[in-house]
């Protein structure tokens, strides 16, 4: 450093300009480089040099990687690097092929360099299961309404074969007897090019019924059964898939549907397919966006959730049905404490287009869309709206061997059990029906329940929850998650 004169230097700058903006310059070139040295302290890195797989035994490699945010020559900043490494194990846990997995930085690190090490526990992938299913629309009805009538069950079997080939793809083969006949196949490509982006699912569905929900009294179905069955149903199509990025999900689909009716469910209601139709034709296309930010896909804890959807049925083939459709939905989820855990939920359909026959209508009361309290109610609507609270506390978090299988796939039982209590709110929008008087109401249901999260995404809760009709009641469900939604 030197001495400067600055009455001179002044004089400089009056005779020559232009050294005014030398000067901001050189000061200015100054601040950017003592910024950067600044920032380079404060933000230190690790570069990925090589990424490990242990444990995948079926799984190929670039399925595994696929579902990470990052590759070998990627730098992660090492302020947030075991966040980073967190979210990850919940990108490959939610493939649904492990039953555990550890994302874990290398021992043998060397000039900000290092190896990525991830451990596995594979699920089995074969499952020849029996079925015996409740041809109702929930353990509740079958055990109130219908007295638990035997006769009114389905079983049969499913064949399910994941990750074949070792992709993540997946076969489902489905067949039921007894009060309703089921034949289902689906198969699902996760990605059908080289770069992983565009997947594609096919599914081909036939559904018989011996009694249908005819009409709609006091706000519960009134049956038509039939000696044989009293309708058919067939749909087939596929569903493209694009996903560029891990989170972000597109999905465009198209599927036809034939269905068709005995002439006793038409002189119940001439309605049920529209003009007193005994059978029913369309085309349907669908699109739909998802967001999916949550720790776990089957029973989240953390993250987000966001999902819009648009539905024609009807392309002008067939003059049976021509509707439009939208749907939304938002979920967050957030730990508070320790132990203790919130949820807030929120979805909506609504009918933009179109007159919609009875057996097309949306309905409040099946799987996930419904309100606790309600179950024995069905609520037709053209629009819906749904709202749900919950507090979690988080009683057991185990993990047991399992004393009669020691396969790596079965060798570990997980077991959480939760205690929550509830707030659930819906409003439907339909025609004034005097018949009815939940539609167009406001429904509510608050309660305590526990939630048992278990083996292989296996989900059941138990609810007691009092309705806004002042009704109490205890609640089974098994494997209803409010964010579901089928994919095809």
């Amino acid at each position: 450093m030197f001495p400067i004169d600055f009455p001179r230097y002044r004089l400089l700058i009056n005779k020559r300009p232009q050294v005014k903006v030398y000067t901001f310059l050189a000061f200015f070139v100054l601040f950017f480089v003592f910024s950067l040295e600044v920032s380079a302290q404060s933000e230190a890195f690790i570069i990925v040099e090589e990424i490990l797989v242990e444990g995948a035994k079926k799984t190929k490699t670039k399925t595994i990687l696929r579902e990470l945010d990052f590759q070998v020559g990627d730098t992660l900043l090492l302020e947030n690097v075991k966040e980073r490494l967190k979210q990850n194990e919940s990108f490959v846990y939610n493939t649904a092929l492990f039953n555990e997995v550890r994302i874990l930085l290398g021992t043998n690190s060397r000039e900000n360099r290092t190896a990525i090490r991830i451990e596995l526990i594979e699920r089995w992938y074969w499952f020849v299961i029996p079925v015996f299913e409740l041809a109702d629309r929930n353990f509740n009805v079958w055990w109130t309404e219908q007295n638990r009538d035997w006769s009114r069950t389905k079983y049969g079997f499913s064949l399910l074969r994941y990750n074949m080939r070792g992709r993540n793809e997946t076969l489902s083969l489905g067949f039921r007897w007894g009060y309703n006949r089921k034949v289902l196949f689906d198969y699902n490509f996760p990605f059908i090019d080289k770069k992983k982006i565009y997947g594609l699912s096919l599914s081909t569905h036939y559904y018989a019924d011996r009694e249908l929900g005819a009409n709609t009294l006091d706000n519960k179905w009134q049956f038509i059964r039939n000696d044989g069955f009293s309708n058919n149903r067939f749909s087939s199509g596929f569903t493209i898939s694009r996903r560029k990025e891990i989170t972000n999900a597109h999905y465009l689909s198209a599927f036809y549907h034939r269905n068709s009716i005995t002439e006793n469910i038409v002189s119940e209601n001439s309605d049920f397919y529209g003009e007193g139709r005994t059978q029913q034709k369309y085309v349907a296309l669908e699109y739909s966006f998802e967001v999916d930010r949550r720790d776990v896909h089957r029973f989240p804890l953390n993250g987000y959730y966001f999902r819009s959807r648009l539905q024609k049925w009807g392309l002008g083939l067939f003059d049976d049905l021509d509707v439009l459709f939208s749907d939304i939905a938002f979920s967050k989820y957030q730990k508070l404490a320790p132990k203790f855990y919130a949820g807030i939920n929120m979805k909506g359909r609504f009918l933009l287009n179109g007159t919609v026959p009875y057996f097309n209508r949306s309905r409040v009361g099946f799987l996930e869309n419904f309100v606790r309290g309600y179950e024995y109610y069905v609520v037709d609507a053209n629009h819906f709206a749904l709202g749900k609270l919950v507090l979690r506390y988080q009683l057991l978090d185990l993990k047991f061997d399992n004393p009669l299988l020691g396969q790596d796939e079965f060798a570990t039982i997980p077991l959480k059990l939760f205690v929550k209590i509830h707030h659930e709110m819906g409003w439907t929008e339909m025609e004034e029906d005097l018949d009815n008087p939940l539609n167009g109401k406001l429904l509510r249901g608050t309660g305590i329940g526990l939630d048992l999260y278990t083996f292989y995404d296996m989900l059941m809760t138990l609810d007691f929850t009092v309705n806004g009709r002042g009704e109490k009641g205890i609640y089974l469900h098994f494997n209803v998650t409010w964010d579901y939604w089928k994919k095809r």
